[in-house]
């Protein structure tokens, strides 16, 4: 669609070139500038889609895999532990060792076998909490309320924000400090400064990442 767009709009202005007898050189130099910032804006947009389509891939294996996890303790549990026999169910006390395997690990594990999540849970308790209450009664949140959100996480101690933002928008954001970490403009350290910044990928990265936590809650 860009691609023709594009194609469209320079054989307009060709035409115009010619009927207004405007200077050859300047027709190309302009033909070829808007040509570049074509490409440009057609990488960008091909970047995002697949950017897209991984993470809905990615949360489609989640899906499957958390399902597997729950379907698999439940099945076990009935009969005998997973990778146990029936002897060595009745020599386990119940409710001992099974505890400890199972059990929360510094208070991160939501209590499921496999591999320990990424968020901590205080911190997806703090950030569903904050985004339940900004999205009660909207559709959507105002940038207001971001800005709260914002000061909430920092006043917490939940730094620096690349630290708990989604895989890609994480790298992204590292990627800008480091461009950035000697400009005018300066790293991003905090969710206040990445709100401020006004730049729509990051705050996008920042509404998805509340976004699921509140799902975690519900």
């Amino acid at each position: 669609m860009l691609r023709v767009r594009g194609n469209s709009i320079a054989s307009e202005f060709s035409r115009f070139a010619k009927r207004t007898n405007f200077p050859g050189s300047l027709t190309i130099a302009h033909l070829r500038s808007f040509e570049l910032r074509m490409r440009q804006l057609q990488g960008r947009w091909q970047r995002r889609l697949e950017i897209e389509a991984k993470e809905c891939e990615h949360a489609e294996r989640r899906a499957t895999l958390a399902k597997r996890n729950i379907q698999g303790p439940n099945v076990a549990t009935k009969e005998t532990p997973m990778g146990g026999t029936a002897e060595g169910s009745r020599q386990i006390p119940a409710g001992g060792n099974r505890q400890k395997v199972h059990g929360p690990r510094d208070g991160r594990s939501t209590g499921k076998p496999g591999r320990r999540p990424r968020l901590s849970r205080p911190f997806v308790e703090c950030a569903g909490r904050l985004w339940q209450k900004a999205t009660s009664g909207h559709s959507s949140v105002p940038v207001d309320k971001l800005r709260q959100i914002a000061s909430a996480l920092d006043a917490a101690g939940y730094l620096p924000p690349s630290a708990y933002l989604e895989r890609t928008f994480g790298i992204e954001l590292k990627a800008f400090n480091s461009r950035n970490s000697n400009s005018k403009l300066g790293p991003i350290r905090t969710w206040s400064e990445l709100n401020s910044g006004g730049d729509k990928d990051h705050l996008r990265g920042m509404r998805r990442l509340l976004s699921r936590c509140a799902e975690k809650l519900e």
